[in-house]
């Protein structure tokens, strides 16, 4: 009982701190994403850290749970730790989530502010792949042979090749081949070379699957079962944390396919994949079932791999009860 205890009182602490720790993180992060040479830097801004403790509050629920897995493949301890287990996976899912996103939605006029576009600062050199900018004025609207309205400024454009020239040059910020195209997802280039955080903010895809949550539960209660479809996938991956006999193995098989699981639900729920989406859930069973189900074909898959988890699970300690009887 106690050690089944310690595993919630476990939950809690390095829930607390991974949502403390990541907001933090993610206020830096988002600080080098917009940040402007010349611009003033604020780390700790109220309104920009209620909406990041939320994001980064739903973002944890779904890695909370498998992380849990994998401490208990060095701390296993009976079957009262699989009860405070599945308890552990209910609070996340029936309880934090569910609560914190209507929290979110009840205050989010309070603290959400209108984006306000940042334009590139003068007087600055920003480096590209093969050219230098040095904007020797503020950008200014103007409107373009479109007839849309455009940020423009003149700038003086160093070729970075061997025989190079320097030409004094109208740059709109809608350039594809401009600095601040170059400089994506941040507004400086010399951030963006500094930092290398293309992958870091890849990563940060797992708010296109916290939408997706979101709005099954503006859905309703059912619609909101059917999406944790996912969230039973990713406990179900405490089916494994013993699986093998080396602990080693065991971490590494619930880490690689915790980020295997969302990286599919992800992209599942891409634009890009929407024809296919639509011809595979419109096709025999998948079409019967979705006359229930929204989503039938990860709802599927997410469902026949997490009772496959599960099973695993349940077959490997027949098994080692078995072997401890006869020895």
């Amino acid at each position: 009982m106690k050690k089944a205890l310690h595993l919630i009182a476990t939950y809690f602490v390095f829930l607390i701190l991974s949502i403390l720790f990541g907001t933090f993180l993610y206020l830096i992060f988002h600080n080098a994403l917009n940040f402007v040479a010349g611009s003033e830097i604020k780390i700790f801004q109220l309104k920009k850290f209620i909406s990041a403790f939320f994001y980064i509050t739903f973002g944890a629920c779904f890695f909370i749970c498998p992380f849990i897995a994998i401490y208990r493949v060095r701390h296993l301890h009976g079957i009262l730790q699989t009860v405070a287990y599945i308890l552990i996976c209910l609070i996340t899912w029936a309880v934090i989530f569910p609560s914190f996103y209507f929290v979110e939605k009840k205050t989010q006029r309070f603290y959400q502010t209108e984006k306000k576009e940042l334009m590139l600062s003068k007087n600055y050199f920003r480096e590209t792949d093969d050219k230098i900018y040095f904007i020797t004025k503020d950008f200014s609207p103007v409107v373009n042979d479109e007839g849309k309205i455009e940020n423009e400024t003149v700038s003086v454009i160093m070729d970075k090749s061997e025989n190079g020239i320097v030409t004094y040059e109208k740059i709109s910020d809608t350039d594809k081949n401009g600095p601040k195209a170059k400089a994506k997802p941040f507004h400086e280039t010399g951030i963006k070379n500094a930092l290398k955080f293309e992958k870091i903010f890849s990563l940060l895809g797992i708010g296109a699957l916290v939408d997706v949550a979101k709005k099954s539960l503006e859905g309703g209660l059912w619609t909101y079962l059917q999406f944790l479809s996912v969230a039973f996938l990713l406990c179900s991956l405490y089916g494994i944390s013993y699986f093998f006999d080396w602990r080693i193995l065991n971490t590494y098989a619930i880490f690689v396919t915790t980020i295997c699981i969302i990286f599919a639900n992800i992209t599942y729920y891409m634009p890009v994949f929407d024809t296919f989406r639509i011809r595979i859930n419109n096709f025999g069973f998948f079409e019967m079932l979705g006359r229930h189900i929204e989503e039938p074909l990860i709802f599927t898959a997410n469902l026949f791999f997490g009772i496959i988890f599960i099973v695993l699970g349940c077959i490997k300690f027949i098994i080692h009860n078995v072997k401890k009887k006869r020895a």
